[in-house]
């Protein structure tokens, strides 16, 4: 006969489906899963390890993943391990090979998974590959170095000019000839730098207006009282959608070239002054012989003095005959030209310039008004070479007071033509890569949010079905999760919100300022009622900005002032007051305060005095309202003590209409 037995082995296979329906739901997330027991071989290997990594589940199973993987880690594998034993947990980047032999960078988290007894049974692995990332915040971080060396590589004095004139950057040569440091000198007016400030504001006014300005004359005062005279070189740079955001201005200082101009006069005078003594002598030693000679003497004299005076220039000096014939050069000129004196003697002055008829035009225009100042031309030398030269002519009389010929002298500007070259291609190198920048991060951020998107679904689709399913650290794991993607969505909106600050921004109209209030206030009617906030305002202007980013300001402002209340009711009271040119906004709250060390700091992106958990937010609300107020030509600061309320003003351009 035969004895027969049956097991009931419907628990067994539920277990083995849960099971399956778990590898499935792990194998439709893009990141790399994998399972490995506590001698690191591998159990488990989903479809986002095969993508990531290249080689299949069968290739994978069974293989030690740190060897597999070639895993380099940030500290010791045993100091991981011991993590991971005591803690239940490791977080951290790890550098792995994929089949290819390329290497990638992974954002890791590794959880220890017990058995009922609390036993190591096995760890489970989620990778991320941040590679990209990686390599973006490298890049960023060199743009923003490059960007600075730039600036501080010139040592002529740089800034750069917003449109209202307020001073955005600058380099170390302003701060020395200024005498203010960088900080003091940024978000003041450009022109109250200079002896002559409606010139300096006229000056890029000029920029703006025709993109550039070339050898704008402008004397720069030093806190000290010191003045340097300059040439101001500036041109604009752009935008990704080329709106004109800025000028560059770069400053020579000529203080030497001004003392050669006087040193250079003052010989003038005084062969013009010798000039009248010798015609004054010739009268007075026609009556004999003997005084005749005594003034032949002199005049040999003379004649010595005026070639030890054309000599003694460095640069190219010539006298020219009505003709425009040369009748007589300095050593020199014929190391500029090639040719010795007594081969340009009685030659042409225009045949040694690369543009003859611009030369011939320039001492005749000199024979008919008297003089030319910086008159540009380029001397040609006999083997070819090139010198761009500034030329400032005058005449000289005959002691009738007839006009006999020109004193015509030249200064090499070959290095300022280099150095304007140069900085005109750093100009436009730097104006492209700002633009790059900004258009960086907004596509960063806006490219993000697809993909975390996914991620958050995900994860609450985990949260939802198998919440009370796992045990209890699984559920905390994963509303962290959640908890994180939520977070993260959060910030890359604001960042993104940021962003568009300049590259959405809409053009400035009249915008009445009171209709924006009540907008405010509508919109932040729920969150009034229920901390029963008390707000009052006075009489608020119309003003030339844009509405939607207007109103952002004043709901940040609002919003933080119910947000970070004390225990007291909050009452808020906005006012307006004209100063100057600017109408002067205020938001004054009895909350908490902020101590007045951290004042400054509270505009920087992302930066938050209080825990998530005591006050929610991103901390980016007060830097998009340093931004939008910026871009509407004010400036954004607060007042403020620990427990006696803040008062955050801000100010706009007066706009000139009736209020």
């Amino acid at each position: 006969g035969v004895f027969a037995a049956a097991r009931d082995i419907t628990e067994i296979k539920q277990a083995e489906d849960e099971i399956k329906r778990q590898a499935e739901l792990l194998n439709l997330t893009q990141e790399a899963i994998i399972v490995r027991d506590m001698d690191s071989k591998i159990l488990f290997w989903n479809n986002g390890a095969v993508k990531t990594y290249g080689w299949t589940m069968e290739e994978a199973n069974g293989k030690i993943t740190h060897s597999l993987l070639q895993t380099e880690f940030p500290v010791p594998l045993k100091e991981v391990n011991k993590e991971l034993i005591s803690k239940g947990q490791w977080d951290g980047e790890l550098v792995h090979t994929k089949c290819d032999g390329t290497k990638i960078t992974v954002l890791s988290r590794q959880v220890l998974k017990k058995d009922d007894g609390g036993n190591p049974l096995s760890i489970l692995e989620i990778n991320s590959d941040i590679s990209e990332r990686k390599k973006m915040e490298e890049e960023l971080e060199f743009a923003g170095k490059y960007n600075r060396n730039l600036i501080e590589t010139s040592l002529d004095p740089f800034v750069t000019i917003g449109p209202d004139g307020k001073i955005t950057d600058i380099n170390g040569a302003t701060e020395a000839v200024t005498g203010y440091s960088r900080d003091e000198l940024i978000g003041t007016d450009f022109s109250d730098y200079f002896t002559e400030s409606e010139k300096a504001r006229e000056g890029y006014k000029q920029a703006f207006r025709d993109g550039w300005v070339i050898d704008y004359p402008l004397e720069i005062k030093h806190r000290n009282g010191h003045i340097t005279p300059v040439l101001y070189n500036a041109s604009v740079y752009e935008d990704e959608f080329g709106n004109v955001i800025g000028v560059f201005a770069a400053a020579r200082d000529i203080t030497e070239l001004k003392r050669a101009e006087v040193e250079k006069q003052k010989l003038l005078e005084q062969a013009q002054q010798f000039a009248e003594e010798l015609e004054v002598s010739n009268e007075e030693l026609q009556a004999t012989t003997e005084e005749l000679q005594a003034a032949n003497k002199e005049l040999k004299f003379a004649s010595k003095y005026n070639r030890s005076l054309i000599e003694a220039s460095l640069d190219p000096l010539v006298t020219i005959g009505p003709d425009g014939k040369i009748t007589d050069v300095n050593k020199a000129t014929e190391l500029v030209t090639g040719y010795s004196r007594d081969e340009l003697i009685g030659t042409d002055f225009s045949d040694y310039f690369t543009e003859s008829e611009k030369a011939r035009a320039s001492y005749q225009k000199v024979f008919r008004e008297g003089m030319v100042i910086d008159y540009p031309l380029e001397i040609k030398h006999r083997s070819g070479n090139v010198t761009p030269v500034l030329y400032n002519a005058s005449v000289y009389e005959n002691e009738l007071g007839d006009v006999i010929g020109i004193f015509a002298a030249a200064r090499d500007i070959t290095e300022r033509k280099k150095a304007e070259k140069m900085l005109k291609l750093k100009l436009e190198e730097l104006a492209r890569s700002n633009a790059e920048l900004e258009q960086f991060a907004y596509v960063s951020s806006h490219d993000l949010q697809e993909p975390l998107r996914m991620i958050g679904s995900y994860l609450q689709l985990l949260q939802r079905r198998y919440h009370g399913e796992l045990d209890d650290k699984a559920d905390k794991y994963i509303d962290f999760a959640v908890d994180g993607a939520s977070r993260m969505q959060n910030l890359i909106n604001d960042l993104l919100e940021f962003s568009r600050v300049t590259t959405r921004a809409k053009e400035f109209k009249f915008t009445d300022c009171e209709f924006i209030l009540n907008q405010v206030l509508s919109n932040l009617e729920v969150s009034i009622n229920e901390n029963e906030a008390i707000i009052s305002h006075n009489h608020l202007p119309t003003v030339m900005a844009d509405s939607t980013q207007l109103t952002q300001v004043f709901q940040n402002l609002i919003s933080n002032a119910i947000k970070f209340r004390s225990e007291k009711t909050p009452k808020i009271a906005i006012s307006a007051r004209e100063e100057s040119d600017n109408w002067i906004f205020s938001v004054a709250d009895n909350g908490i305060g902020i101590d007045p060390k951290h004042c400054d700091r509270i505009f920087e992106v992302f930066k938050r005095l209080h825990k998530r958990r005591e006050y929610p937010g991103t901390g980016i609300g007060l830097s998009i309202c340093k931004k939008i107020v910026e871009r509407h030509g004010g400036h954004i600061w607060v007042e403020s003590e620990p427990n006696n309320g803040s008062i955050f003003y801000f100010t706009l351009p007066i706009n000139h209409i009736k209020n």
